[in-house]
């Protein structure tokens, strides 16, 4: 009996090792292990139904990819999808017994599961046959740049920063004028002043950065404040919005023109892909539905909706 149970204890020690293996290099190869040394193994048996491997891996294939690199990267988050799949079979199979399955409503989702699984793998494979790689579009996406350069037009824009004083009256405008003096005579840096009293959150940690921005963007009087700056470094006068008094400094000037191809090359090229894998799907369902051996029986349309419940 000792000897039995050592063996069991070994062999138990084996399957843990080989399921561990299993779980640190399966998140590093990037894919589902599919060997035989772990194929026929049972990952939960109950009195019911087992979970093996086997269809571990094949749930995963239902997985997009995103979420299975992190399923695969946490044995934690496996371990709840293996739950769930044990708990599914055990259901699904107390429904089997009761003869659920044959069920005309039960077997009707089935049938259209399986359509609808075969018609994705079908579009898919016909869409990615006709576009092929999207990198294939790079040569294509500076054809595109050439003829339709127009479309990447921009406006001038700039990139400042501001220092918010919220309020109105002379106190709250004496007090941006103070911080202004401040800021030119060295006292304190545009970036530490704006953390320290800059009373718009949302900018004063990045030391009043609002990034780059056209017209339109903000309210009128900043606006023109901010565009009339000339000079990168030059600091505004408090500009009055309805926010409060703004200290303006123009960090940078980007004038109008075209926009390089290096910058759109990414975006266009996505955008001809998509579009070469929509119309390729497009076509293939068209090519279905006007395929003139397909005949309309219109008599046993009619008939069939004249024998729906309700209609007779």
């Amino acid at each position: 009996n000792s000897a039995k149970h050592c063996l069991r204890f070994f062999y138990v020690l084996n399957c843990k090792l080989r399921m561990s293996m299993f779980y640190k290099f399966a998140p590093i190869l990037g894919l589902v292990v599919t060997h035989s040394l772990y194929a026929g193994n049972v990952l939960i048996e109950g009195p019911e139904t087992t979970v093996s491997v086997s269809e571990m891996n094949t749930m995963l294939l239902t997985v997009p990819d995103h979420q299975k690199q992190e399923l695969l990267a946490s044995p934690t988050k496996l371990k709840k999808l293996l739950d769930a799949i044990y708990i599914n079979k055990v259901v699904a199979e107390r429904g089997r017994k009761s003869g659920l399955n044959e069920l005309e409503s039960v077997r009707a989702e089935i049938w259209k599961a399986e359509q609808n699984a075969l018609t994705g793998a079908q579009l898919n494979k016909v869409v990615e046959d006709a576009a092929g790689s999207v990198e294939n579009y790079d040569v294509l996406a500076k054809e595109y740049y050439l003829v339709n350069k127009e479309e990447f037009r921009t406006a001038e824009e700039i990139e400042a920063s501001h220092i918010l004083v919220k309020g109105e009256g002379e106190d709250v405008l004496d007090t941006a004028s103070g911080l202004k003096k401040k800021i030119e005579s060295n006292e304190i840096s545009f970036e530490d002043a704006a953390r320290k009293y800059s009373e718009d959150s949302g900018s004063s940690e990045k030391g009043g950065n609002l990034g780059r921005f056209g017209k339109g963007r903000m309210v009128k009087p900043f606006e023109e404040a901010a565009f009339a700056l000339q000079n990168v470094g030059e600091i505004s006068d408090p500009v009055k919005s309805r926010f409060g008094y703004h200290l303006i400094r123009l960090d940078a000037r980007y004038p109008a023109g075209i926009r390089d191809f290096d910058e759109v090359r990414i975006s266009i090229r996505d955008d001809l892909y998509k579009k070469s894998r929509k119309s390729a799907r497009e076509s293939y369902i068209l090519e279905i539905q006007n395929d003139p051996r397909a005949r309309f029986n219109s008599e046993a349309f009619d008939a069939y909706v004249a024998d729906l419940p309700g209609n007779k």
